[in-house]
């Protein structure tokens, strides 16, 4: 069964540009997402060192036109001032480029533990990253994906300001809502092409080999027509909130197996007018120089030149 997640559509823009100040449509709000990256800025403390608008400038001239923002709640350390006023400098970096910013909360231990301190520790922290962007431009987005959303909703929603008409991204359907778009996580990590019993494994199975001609390329229609026409997501536009280009669980495609790959899944997306976020942009751009990488990087114990692989997904763009 694929995994995916539902999007809340709460956005004020007729007109597929950002700025604007009337409702979005969940088909306009796809062509406003286009193709990006998912980035790592605050999966640590080291923001001033990783982080520059510039960064913002070089993914909107290679031709992406958005940036999930994952943030890790549970660093040591972390000061939720310092924090929230680095994330609307984000923010505020990309919707002045023109680069559509999407905000998660990440914290892996509460995740599969719904106990209730943590469910106030979640609620807390939306509360907080609502209040602090509440008026910024309907092209910020927020992914709640735990076990608290329809809580977190309401918190987000009574916040005031834009927040009342934002997009919101949730693991399960509101009933009776036109705003709704599809989030899936397919390839989150990546291709792969290990088996079990002479089958692929995986849920949903994700196997490449070679080209794709025997192995890869039906799995990869199967997985975008189960994301869009299950009886839960039948005729809503879908989001590939998250998909890397490379095996960065085991490490089992070769370089030009991850280019074919590539090519055949960005224009398979292109196909069903997919908008889509790339994991991630530190593996091809050194965000702390504002340079894109050239040269071999190691991935899972394997090298790979991703500027090539950058090069193949951008000519399909």
């Amino acid at each position: 069964m694929a995994m995916f997640s539902l999007l809340l559509i709460c956005i004020c823009t007729v007109e597929v540009i950002l700025g604007s100040a009337t409702p979005i449509t969940p088909s306009a709000y796809a062509k406003v997402l286009k193709q990006g990256f998912s980035t790592n800025y605050f999966n640590t403390l080291n923001f001033d060192n990783v982080y520059d608008k510039q960064n913002v400038k070089d993914v909107y001239a290679r031709g992406f036109r958005n940036l999930r923002i994952p943030c890790t709640a549970n660093l040591e350390g972390l000061n939720m001032t310092v924090f929230l006023t680095n994330l609307e400098t984000v923010v505020d970096d990309c919707l002045d480029v023109g680069v559509t910013p999407v905000i998660s909360w990440v914290y892996t231990e509460m995740e599969g533990n719904a106990t209730a301190a943590n469910q106030l520790d979640y609620l807390q922290w939306w509360t907080d990253v609502a209040s602090q962007l509440k008026d910024k431009d309907y092209g910020l987005s927020f992914s709640l994906f735990a076990d608290w959303t329809e809580a977190a909703v309401k918190i987000i929603r009574n916040s005031g300001g834009n927040n009342k008409n934002r997009v919101i991204m949730l693991a399960s359907p509101i009933k009776d809502d036109d705003y709704v778009m599809v989030e899936t996580k397919t390839y989150a990590s990546g291709p792969q092409n290990q088996y079990e019993d002479e089958k692929c494994s995986g849920s949903p199975p994700r196997c490449w080999e070679d080209d794709g001609i025997k192995i890869g390329k039906v799995i990869v229609d199967k997985n975008i027509d189960d994301a869009t026409n299950n009886k839960t997501t039948s005729g809503l536009p879908v989001y590939w909130g998250s998909w890397s280009a490379v095996d960065n669980k085991s490490g089992t495609l070769n370089q030009t197996e991850v280019i074919d790959f590539c090519k055949y899944f960005v224009n398979a997306l292109k196909t069903e007018s997919i908008p889509w976020s790339l994991n991630s942009l530190d593996l091809f751009y050194d965000t702390s120089k504002s340079a894109w990488l050239t040269g071999l990087q190691t991935v899972k114990d394997q090298q790979f030149n991703m500027s090539l692989i950058l090069d193949a997904i951008v000519t399909n763009l």
